[in-house]
C-alpha cells in the first residue's frame, strides 16, 4: 500500500484462537499491524494482546467497541406482564456455535441448580457444534437443544423468545452474540473472564458474574430473577446504548482514518485514499 500511496486501516478481532479453533486464521494479523498505517480493535485487551505479541508496530491503534447488531425490539413490552409491570426473566438462552471455550457445562450446572428453586425456568441452546461431552446434562427438564446452524434469518425470532442471554465463556474477546442480544433488548449474563466485562459495562444491558466457575453464573442468573427492577434497569440500559453507536462509532473511525491522511510522507499524494 505504500509504494502506491493508499493509507491502510485494518481492524483485528483477537490475537489469540479461542480453546478448539484453529490456529491457521490467526497468524495474519502480525503482518497486517506492521505493515497498516492504523489498527482498530474491539476492546482494549486487545489492544494490550496485540502490543504484546507486536511490541515494534508502529501503527497507532484505536479502540472501537462492537456496537449492537439487528433489530431493536423498542416496544418495551418484553418482561412486563398485562398491566404493564416489571416481571422477572424465565426463559434463558445460549446462542453460538458449541465450542470447548464457550464453557457450555458451567450454564449446563447452573441451570440444573436453579431448576430447584424456579420449576418454571427454562433454558434454550440453539447452535451447531457437538453436544456429546454434555449428554449427561442434556436430559434435565426445562431444557430445548436446537443444534444445527442457522439462517440469518431465523435469529431474531430466537432472541425474541428469550429473556436472558447467557455467555459462559472463560475467553472471549468480545461478542458478537452479546451485540445482537443487544440490538434485540436482551438483557445478558456474562462471565467475569478475557473481554467480556469491558463489553458488560459499555453496552449497559448486562450482567457480569463476580467470578468464573458455575456457581457464579447461578448468583447473577439468580439476581435478575429475584429482582425485576434489575431486570427493567438492563432493558433500560439497552436502550439507551442502542441508540446512534454506528453513527459515533463511524465517526470516530472516519476522524482516525483522516489523522492517519494527514501524516502521509510528503513525497505522496494528499488525495491519496484510505482502505478500511
Amino acid at each position: 500500500m505504500t509504494r502506491s500511496g493508499v493509507k491502510y486501516l485494518v481492524t483485528i478481532h483477537k490475537t489469540e484462537p479461542n480453546k478448539g479453533e484453529s490456529l491457521i486464521l490467526h497468524r495474519w494479523f502480525e503482518r497486517e499491524a506492521r505493515a497498516a498505517d492504523g489498527v482498530i480493535v474491539l476492546s482494549e485487551l486487545v489492544r494490550r494482546q496485540l502490543l504484546a505479541r507486536v511490541p515494534d508496530i508502529e501503527a497507532p491503534v484505536l479502540v472501537v467497541p462492537h456496537g449492537p447488531l439487528g433489530h431493536h425490539e423498542g416496544d418495551g413490552r418484553r418482561g412486563r406482564d398485562d398491566r404493564s409491570r416489571f416481571v422477572p426473566p424465565r426463559r434463558l438462552l445460549f446462542f453460538g456455535r458449541v465450542l470447548p471455550y464457550q464453557e457450555l457445562h458451567l450454564l449446563l450446572e447452573a441451570f440444573g441448580c436453579l431448576r430447584n428453586s424456579y420449576p418454571d425456568l427454562t433454558l434454550t441452546i440453539a447452535g451447531s457444534g457437538s453436544l456429546k461431552p454434555y449428554a449427561p446434562a442434556a436430559g434435565q427438564p426445562g431444557l430445548r437443544v436446537d443444534n444445527r446452524s442457522f439462517d440469518e434469518s431465523e435469529i431474531p425470532g430466537i432472541f425474541a423468545a428469550a429473556d436472558l442471554v447467557v455467555l459462559p465463556s472463560l475467553e472471549a474477546c468480545q461478542s458478537g452474540v452479546m451485540a445482537v442480544a443487544q440490538g434485540m433488548g436482551v438483557p445478558v449474563v456474562a462471565t467475569s473472564a478475557a473481554g467480556l466485562p469491558e463489553h458488560v459495562r459499555y453496552l449497559g444491558n448486562s450482567l457480569a458474574s463476580d467470578d468464573i466457575p458455575a456457581a457464579a453464573i447461578e448468583r447473577a442468573i439468580r439476581s435478575l430473577l429475584d429482582a425485576p427492577e434489575l431486570y427493567a434497569q438492563c432493558l433500560s440500559g439497552s436502550r439507551e446504548v442502542t441508540g446512534n453507536h454506528w453513527n459515533d462509532s463511524a465517526e470516530e473511525i472516519v476522524n482516525f482514518a483522516r489523522r492517519q491522511l494527514e501524516q502521509i510522507p510528503s513525497r505522496l499524494s494528499r488525495s491519496a485514499p484510505v482502505i478500511c
